[in-house]
């Protein structure tokens, strides 16, 4: 039994749509996300915020989700919490796959307002 098996929240992983530029693809977030792949059992937690005080053009968010263990995911997606607000992942994913009761993979995430 998973560490998540208790949990009973649901993101959706964002894959970007894509655009030409310069003759090769790159991801286009102006556009709807090309996929939309919703996962079960997963723990989403808010982290600290921060604002923008000398020129305050905005404030920034931060999350974490535990996500069950062997869940495909790249760093180029982004992730819909549960709250419905998209986060951008920090990083690569940290699969902690070890054969164990705690195995998961923990995405770092942030968003920006302003």
């Amino acid at each position: 039994m998973s560490i998540l098996s208790s949990t009973q929240q649901t993101i959706t992983l964002l894959t970007a749509a894509t655009t030409s530029d310069h003759g090769r693809e790159v991801a286009d977030w102006k556009k709807p996300p090309a996929a939309e792949d919703d996962v079960t059992g997963c723990s989403f937690q808010p982290g600290p915020g921060q604002a923008d005080d000398e020129n305050r053009t905005g404030s920034s968010a931060t999350a974490r989700v535990f996500l069950p263990a062997g869940t495909q995911v790249t760093a180029r997606q982004h992730v819909r919490g549960p709250d419905g607000l998209d986060y951008k992942i920090l990083g690569e994913p940290e699969r902690h796959e070890y054969g164990l009761r705690s195995d998961h993979v923990l995405l770092r995430l942030e968003r920006w307002h302003g």
